[in-house]
């Protein structure tokens, strides 16, 4: 017969072992974050947004400016990329 702390001890490496992983999970995802980034507070509201990273192939600053501006952009917003 068993020791009756060996399926005690099993379970609870298993248990131990699952909440390290989520632990892990949120420190590497930064999650939950106290007060998360954003761009303007109206963006869950009543606006969107779309980001387009610098880095992009084919980024021109002024073109994607102008093209938005004649598709009627009331806005835009150039942001540091966190």
């Amino acid at each position: 017969a068993l020791p009756a702390w060996i399926p005690i001890m099993f379970e609870l490496t298993i248990l131990f072992a699952a909440l390290s992983s989520v632990v892990a999970l949120f420190i590497a995802t930064k999650m939950p974050s106290i007060d998360p980034p954003s761009i303007d507070p109206d963006l869950t509201s009543h606006k969107f947004a779309i980001f387009i990273p610098q880095n992009d192939t084919g980024y021109d600053e002024s073109k994607i400016e102008r093209m938005f501006r004649e598709w009627g952009a009331v806005d835009i917003k150039k942001v540091a990329e966190y």
